[in-house]
């Protein structure tokens, strides 16, 4: 009820608004701005195919000298496949000319192999000669150079080479000459001297005193037997008792002994000791010799050694009799006995050696077609083919 007595108030009125014209303007602008753009970028494209263009034209262009370039290798290929074919042939050929060169000298190494083995054994046996033709003149020991002989014979016999013949045949007469030669117990004859050089130590001044004990005694005997004999020469009476008294007389002015040997004075006990040395160094000395095979010396030394035994000792003693009879006996001996020469066979088996290097020799390089010559000489060229 209220709302009708209340006055109406009049309605405002609002003014038209006003059209905003930057949008379109802005609008406008972009526009403007996506064309030039899109002109921008056309032109670009343009070029870009212009030169694309161009160089298509150039690559066009390349590819017809590359063409021609490969024209040129693939010539150059048929001329270097051609070469190889050539080269190839000439290979084969030499390999045919290697195959039989090998065939020929695989045939002459199976000859050589199998004589091979004779040689062998013939060089072994003239080894063994050659030694014991040196072991016989060097160290004069006949029983080694038998043995060495033997050895080689049994190496000849394993040949069987029927061309040996006279070789073994001489062979055995050299064997048989060493064993005619005396064989010399050298130790034992070593071992001998040295018990004399024993025996001597043992000898004493008795033997000596005895010695000259035994000459005083043949002395007295001596005179007992002239007196006895000068009395069987004179008979009974006066004057044979004057006689007999007269003798006595002259017995005593004059005393007459005869001796076979000259009685040698007493020596002092240092020449003694100094006899005894010299003996011994006179043994030693014959040792020596025969170690050294030395005859003479060895024979002159015992008898040296034997001489003054005989002249300072007494020969009753059983040492002194068994020292002489022992020097005796081993003076007696040959201790450097006649050698035979075994050196014929040697010299027929390095006559028969040689023949046989001979008929075995290998063809002259000059007959045997060597690599060297059967290849032909190669070399490579800067682009890899091969010229001849």
């Amino acid at each position: 009820m209220t709302n009708e007595k209340q006055p109406q108030l009049p309605v405002p009125v609002t003014p038209p608004s006003k059209v905003r014209l930057w949008p379109l303007w802005l609008v406008i602008i972009i526009l403007i701005t996506a064309l030039v753009s899109l002109a921008a970028y056309g032109w670009l494209n343009i070029k870009e195919v212009e030169q694309l263009k161009f160089q298509l034209d150039y690559i066009t262009k390349g590819d017809d000298s590359k063409s021609q370039t490969v024209q040129q290798l693939k010539s150059q290929v048929d001329k270097q496949n051609s070469d190889l074919l050539a080269q190839s042939r000439t290979v084969s050929d030499q390999l045919a000319t290697l195959r039989r060169q090998t065939e020929h000298n695989a045939r002459q190494l199976s000859q050589v192999g199998g004589q091979s083995r004779t040689d062998w054994l013939l060089a072994e046996a003239e080894y063994l000669m050659r030694l014991a033709n040196q072991r016989l003149n060097m160290e004069r020991d006949a029983a080694g150079a038998e043995a060495i002989l033997n050895a080689a014979n049994s190496v000849l016999a394993e040949s069987d080479d029927p061309g040996l013949y006279a070789i073994r045949q001489q062979l055995s007469k050299d064997i048989i000459a060493l064993q005619r030669v005396s064989k010399i117990d050298r130790e034992g004859i070593y071992l001998q001297l040295e018990a004399l050089i024993d025996l001597i130590a043992k000898l004493d001044q008795s033997h000596y005193q005895a010695r000259h004990n035994e000459a005083t005694a043949a002395a007295n005997s001596s005179a007992e037997i002239a007196e006895e004999q000068s009395e069987l020469v004179t008979s009974d009476g006066a004057f044979t008792h004057m006689l007999k008294d007269a003798l006595d007389e002259l017995k005593q002015l004059v005393v007459i002994r005869r001796l076979d040997e000259a009685v040698e004075p007493l020596l002092a006990p240092d020449q003694v000791y100094y006899l005894q040395q010299n003996l011994r160094l006179m043994i030693e000395q014959a040792e020596l010799a025969l170690l050294d095979r030395n005859q003479p010396m060895y024979q002159r030394n015992l008898t040296k050694a034997e001489q003054w035994i005989n002249t300072y000792f007494s020969q009753n003693k059983d040492d002194t009799a068994l020292l002489l009879s022992t020097l005796e006996r081993l003076k007696a001996l040959q201790i450097d006995p006649e050698l035979p020469d075994i050196s014929q066979s040697l010299q027929l088996l390095k006559k028969r050696v040689a023949l046989l290097y001979r008929q075995h020799q290998l063809p002259t390089p000059s007959e045997a077609i060597t690599p060297e010559q059967a290849l032909p000489e190669t070399k490579g060229t800067a682009d890899g083919a091969v010229a001849q």
